[in-house]
Order: structure tokens, then sequence, then C-alpha cells
């Protein structure tokens, strides 16, 4: 007889699926945050790799599920437990710097703080969330929703310093000589560039894709309407600039260049697809081989094969949007270079500062999702309690964090394995609802003594109910 052992990691995902089979919505977002801050943003936003099973053919849609208990305005808003959870911790008197308030370095402090210890965390911006609040677009996420789950926070006890950047208003000397450990966390901030694009299109005509997402999130007038838009990249960066870009104005043609084959590109399929559905044409196996600006202020791209390396086709367009990958601010490339024993290393450390750890996107193997800079955050806080105290745990998430680099997202796996129609319908079955915007006004205003509301969905009391129509009409 075979015994399987459950593990916390196993168990964890149980019991949140059971709690929504007893109706029991607060105890499931409750479950979420025991692991970690962002109920609601990983509902909206995170790429579904725990939905993945090789060895099943068969998918719970858990991203979909905690959208569902997180959209329950009454559960979402009540941080009591983790607030209570900080204040009864037993303290360490241990204080802890944290430069970044990006997933991350947000994730590192809710772990920490809940462990009892003093955290400080610096950013750059004037709010928090890093690529989250500034690069991902507003129609992928509840903004609002991210920003009270971060700031919540404060409220247990983390201190923010806003518009104080690693350089400039302090370093890591200062940084690590203050404090009894830091986790970096500052991501990649600066776009890369294309030397040709840079060289021969004017700077009206061209942006990369931060500065652009930026620039769509802020509502500012970016493309005329009715422009056609090249974007070159084949990572989620570029499918965000190319969804954007068409949401500006129905008329903008989008078009995506990229090196890479459609079953090869780096953006997460559920991304890709979004982007096709939505009218934006694809050139795969692509690159700029010249371009030019004509008189009549047109760009001509002319495209050249990848693999082939031969031409592909002649095309016009009015901007050029380069998604092409990011890296560190050179500010910060150099603050970190001037110490010859200061480099990031595999386990999370930088030589040179024992106390000092990495986390997000510049650290190790981490593959710039949103999932995978919470994991990191989440290990590197390990590394400093094993540092600071006598913990002797290892960070459980190491093989599932590895393993979100090899994996293929759950639509991908789908699309491969030609059984789309029937995980589908499997997939629906736990599509329950969507909850309605909690105004009450329909239990207010009617005065029906029928209409009830449970787990923030508006329902109707059929002991009560005389069928008289009105909620119909």
């Amino acid at each position: 007889t075979e015994i399987y052992t459950l593990s916390l990691h196993d168990a964890l995902p149980i019991c949140f699926f059971n709690s929504i089979l007893e109706g029991d919505y607060k105890s499931a977002v409750e479950i979420v945050r025991d692991k970690m801050l962002f109920a609601r943003t990983c509902g909206d936003i995170c790429h579904r790799p725990c939905e993945l099973f090789s060895t099943e053919n068969h998918v719970i849609p858990i991203k979909k599920l905690k959208h569902l208990v997180s959209s329950i305005d009454e559960n979402f808003r009540d941080f009591s437990l983790p607030i209570k959870r900080t204040k009864d911790a037993v303290k360490k008197n241990k204080a802890v710097a944290i430069v970044g308030a990006g997933p991350a370095g947000l994730s590192a402090a809710y772990d920490l703080v809940q462990s009892g210890y003093d955290v400080t965390i610096f950013e750059k911006e004037n709010k928090a969330g890093g690529m989250v609040t500034f690069a991902i677009p507003d129609f992928r996420m509840d903004k609002t929703g991210f920003d009270f789950e971060a700031m919540q926070l404060e409220e247990m006890g983390v201190k923010f310093h806003f518009n104080t950047s690693l350089g400039k208003e302090t370093s890591l000397d200062k940084l690590s000589k203050e404090y009894d450990s830091v986790i970096l966390a500052i991501g990649m901030s600066k776009s890369k560039a294309l030397d040709l694009i840079d060289a021969t299109i004017p700077t009206n005509k061209r942006t990369d894709a931060l500065s652009f997402l930026k620039s769509f999130n802020l509502k500012e007038e970016i493309l005329k309407p009715g422009s056609t838009v090249l974007v070159i990249g084949g990572g989620n960066s570029a499918m965000d600039a190319a969804r954007s870009a068409k949401k500006l104005n129905a008329l903008n043609k989008v078009i995506v260049s990229c090196i890479e084959t459609e079953s090869l590109m780096p953006a997460f399929a559920e991304e890709v697809k979004h982007a096709a559905a939505e009218g934006i044409e694809f050139i795969h196996d692509s690159f700029v081989e010249r371009c030019s600006l004509e008189k009549s202020g047109e760009i001509n791209i002319v495209l050249h094969s990848f693999d082939k390396k031969m031409f592909l086709q002649n095309l016009q367009c009015d901007y050029i949007i380069i998604a092409i990958g990011q890296t560190i601010e050179p500010s910060v490339i150099e603050n970190l270079s001037k110490d010859d024993n200061l480099r990031v290393k595999s386990k999370n450390s930088f030589t040179g500062y024992k106390n000092i750890f990495v986390a997000g996107d510049i650290s190790s193997g981490n593959n710039m999702s949103v999932i995978g800079a919470i994991a990191s955050g989440k290990k590197a806080v390990v590394a400093v309690r094993k540092l600071l105290e006598d913990y002797k745990f290892s960070y459980e998430g190491e093989k599932a964090l590895e393993r979100l680099n090899t994996n293929p997202s759950p639509t991908l796996l789908l699309r491969k394995s030609g059984e789309d129609e029937n995980l589908t319908i499997e997939i629906e079955r736990y599509n329950l609802f969507q909850s309605c915007q909690k105004c009450n006004h329909c239990i207010d205003n009617f005065g029906c003594p029928a209409m009830v509301k449970e787990n923030g969905k508006v329902q109707v009391d059929m002991s009560c109910c005389n069928l008289c129509g009105l909620c119909i009409d």
C-alpha cells in the first residue's frame, strides 16, 4: 500500500478550494493571505503556473477562484488577521531595510514584519508598486486593489521612505551599516535600446515599452488616432504595449515583429492569445534590417527573416515601440560595480556584504513574473532569518520557483494537447460568478425584503418573494 504524505504546500490549496465549496469565502481569502500579501492582484495578473498539472488532464482554475473570493470587498478589505499576527509576533529587535517597493520587496516586508522584525522600505518613486504600478496597463488589473493591499503594510508597522534612490539619497554601504540586514529588490526599470532605431528614427516617432506604458497609465496623449504602430519584441512587455496601443484607439493598426516563432515567444501564451483576439497582427521570425523616415512622416521598415537572414517584407508605420527587454539603471550598475568583490550570486546574496540579499528581477533565475517576484522576496526573507536568528528551515518554494522558467503556461499546454474544448468545459464548471460592484443600490432603493446579500452577491430569498417582478424590471 502506498502512503501519501500531505505536505503543507499541498494542503493549503485543498483548504482554499474546500472553503470555497462550503461558501466560506472569507476563510479562502485568509488562506491566501497566510502565504502572501497580494490576493486580488494574483487573481488579476498571475500567469497561473500552479494550474499546470503535467500528469493529469485536469485543471482547477486557482487564479479565477482567487479573483472570485478577493472581489468581495467586505472580506478583501479586512486585514485584521495579518495585523493581529504582526502584533502577536515575538519581537526580534532586528531592523531590516528593503530597497524597492515592487512585489518582491513588498512581499519580503510582509513576511518579515509578521516574524517580528522592524522593516523599512526605500523606494525611488512616489508610491509603492514598481513595475506593477507603472508598467502593467490598468485594463489588466485593479490598481486601486493593489494599492490597498500594498499599503496595508503601513498598518502592520512597515515604514516607507518614498522618493529615495539608491546611489543618491542612500547607498548600500550606508544601509549595510545602519541595518542588521538589507534586501535589494530594485527591479529592472531601464528598457534595452535598438541602436539602428535610435540612430535613424526621431524621438517623437519612437519610444520604449516602459515609457509608453507609463504614459498610457497616466492617461497621456501618446499616439495620433488611426496610426500604424510597430512593436518590436515578443515578451510580456511587448504584448502589454501592443494591447495598450490598440485600446487607445480602435482605428490604430498594431503590428508585432519578433525574432521568435509563435511557439517560442517568451510572452505568456495567454497574453499572446488576448492580443491576437484584439486584432493585433504578428510577424514572427522577423527583425528590422533597415529603416528610414520618409518626407511624409511615415517610417519605412525592411523586415528580414531571423532564421534564414533573407528579405521578408516592407511595411510602413507611424510609430515604433521597442520592447526587447529591461536592464538595471546605469547609475545603479555603476554603484554596484564600485566594489570589485560585489557581485550578484545565485544564492541570493552579495559577496563583500554578508548581510545584503537580493530579490525580484535582479536575482538569479527569476523569470520576471509577478509570482516569481513574490517568491524571490520570500526566498530572500529565509536568507535574512538564517543570518539573524536560529532559523533552520530552507525556502519551501525553491523547486517551484526554479520550475517557473521551464514549464509552459496552462494555455500553451491546452493548445498543444489538442483538447481545448473538453478542458474549457471543465474549467467553466468552476466559473462561479463575477460579483457586482457592491453599491447596494438594488437592496437599499427597492425596499424588497426578499433581496439579501450573501458573500458579496445579491440573492433572492424565495421564502419571502411574492413574484412581483420588480427586481427583474
